[in-house]
């Protein structure tokens, strides 16, 4: 990967004189990437010391500055190429008035204004449909360019940009596919059209600046002239794409400081009462005349290795006793020994003569869930199952779908009864071994016919969104009736 393209900002505490010295060695180089990569290093560095609107800045002063120097012809093609719509139109009208005035172009500003042709464009998702990487190739007649944008996947800003040879795209796509499924997510390609791929990137950056303006959010540590250069360089290949027809959200109302969980007003008051030393369940219900919003849920069998994992979508105002189903059906658990929520709140499961914990069947998660912490759930005492809860982040409910619902997840689960995860990991040596004394009294326990029936590496959504089909209720519409 030694080809890959990093621009090196220039250091420079004046606009003017970054601009008339960059041009003069920019002036020098012959190939249309390395202009692009000098003016555009150019452009973020004056953006960083200018007070005013940067592109008026260039359009106004220092275009008509560098159209004086002389033998910067290449410089302002590459201004043009790369730079803002007023920057971008103050250059092409530059260099216009050369051509008329009778200065000879060199070759390269004709290839400057080509514009790129783009193909490959996709993204790679994970299992809740989250974008977590953009990629697409750009070829021009001088060359073919790979951009590579990583996302945070929760706030879809990017994180990083990397340019390098369009060859080499597949290889680092391979990388990063390996490095997060190690991580227990699996990522998959999805083609998206030139349209798709334009809105989505510059929404991405778009967030990247709002989150640079206000200091907040998650924004890796590339050297803010290096990603402010690589972001003009993106924006100049957008510009030739179809642009789509859907409306870009408003980055400062999906994604304020305290992220989507924002949608649940009740989490204020929870993450105060989180703080207490003895917290108790609050009493207060939501109005009937607003929808529960949607909680993500990553869950997790404590120590399990590989991680053995569910992403389930479920209404805030979910029972705990609900929950507990979904659970067991999402694990394919059969509801047959005694379990427990463990919170921040106290304990909660199963009511009977004989319970020592809070009964859960008057207790919805939104109650005991606490921003950014964990909820554990225990099940079955003598093989002791334990889950555990993090709330990942929480939506509107979509018109179109139905909850509770699993997104994704990783690998089967342990059937019941095998004696924890060390008995599952003894279960499943003894199953790989025809010769075991137990091997025939395992496949019998389990009831299957053949070791081949047995997919512990699989993970079917399909089969778990079917048994939670079974529990879903009708969820209350807060829709106008009609006039009659």
């Amino acid at each position: 990967m030694s080809r890959r393209r990093t621009s090196r900002p220039s250091s420079s505490p004046e606009p003017c004189a970054v601009t008339a010295g960059d041009a003069r060695r920019a002036a020098r180089l012959t190939e249309a990437h390395e202009i692009e990569d000098a003016c555009a290093q150019m452009l973020a560095a004056v953006a960083a010391t200018s007070t005013g609107d940067t592109d008026m800045v260039w359009s106004n002063a220092l275009l008509p500055q560098l159209e004086r120097l002389g033998t910067v012809e290449a410089v302002l093609a590459g201004v043009a190429a790369v730079g803002g719509p007023a920057a971008a139109v103050a250059a092409f009208s530059a260099v216009d008035r050369l051509r008329a005035g009778g200065v000879r172009l060199p070759d390269v500003v004709a290839t400057l204004a080509q514009p790129w042709s783009v193909r490959d464009t996709q993204a790679l998702i994970d299992d809740s449909g989250r974008r977590i990487v953009l990629s697409a190739c750009f070829d021009r007649h001088d060359r073919s360019d790979a951009v590579f944008l990583l996302l945070d996947p929760d706030c879809g800003v990017v994180v990083r940009v990397v340019f390098l040879p369009a060859t080499e795209l597949p290889t680092l796509l391979a990388e990063v596919c390996e490095a997060i499924g190690k991580e227990g997510v699996e990522l998959r390609a999805h083609q998206i059209g030139a349209a798709e791929f334009r809105w989505a990137t510059e929404v991405a950056l778009d967030a990247r600046e709002f989150h640079e303006r206000d200091a907040t959010g998650p924004v890796e540590n590339q050297r803010p002239g290096e990603y402010a250069t690589q972001a003009l360089l993106v924006r100049a290949k957008l510009r030739g794409l179809p642009n789509s027809l859907e409306p870009k959200p408003d980055h400062r109302e999906a994604h304020s400081s305290d992220g989507l969980l924002e949608l649940i007003q009740d989490f204020r008051r929870i993450e105060a009462m989180g703080r207490e030393k003895n917290p108790t369940v609050s009493t207060t219900h939501r109005p009937r005349s607003r929808t529960a919003p949607i909680l993500l849920l990553r869950v997790d069998i404590r120590d399990a290795r590989p991680p053995i994992w569910r992403r389930l979508a479920v209404p805030a105002d979910i029972s705990l006793r609900d929950l507990h189903l979904v659970l067991q059906a999402a694990f394919g658990w059969q509801d047959t020994h005694r379990h427990v929520f463990d919170t921040a709140f106290g304990e909660f499961g199963a009511d009977g003569p004989e319970s020592v914990v809070e009964n859960e069947n008057s207790v919805t998660l939104e109650q005991v869930a606490v921003v950014r912490r964990k909820i554990h759930y225990r099940y079955d005492v003598g093989d002791t199952w334990e889950l555990v809860i993090k709330i990942e982040n929480a939506q509107k409910p979509k018109s179109f779908a139905t909850y509770p619902t699993c997104t994704g997840g990783r690998l089967a689960a342990p059937p019941e009864d095998c004696g924890g995860l060390s008995g599952y990991h003894h279960l499943l040596a003894v199953l790989a071994d025809p010769d075991h004394p137990e091997h025939s009294d395992s496949l019998r326990r389990l009831g299957l016919a053949s070791v081949k029936d047995l997919r512990p590496r699989a993970f079917d959504k399909q089969a778990i969104n079917r048994e939670l089909g079974r529990l879903r209720k009708p969820r209350r519409s807060t829709a106008p009736r009609p006039a009659r």
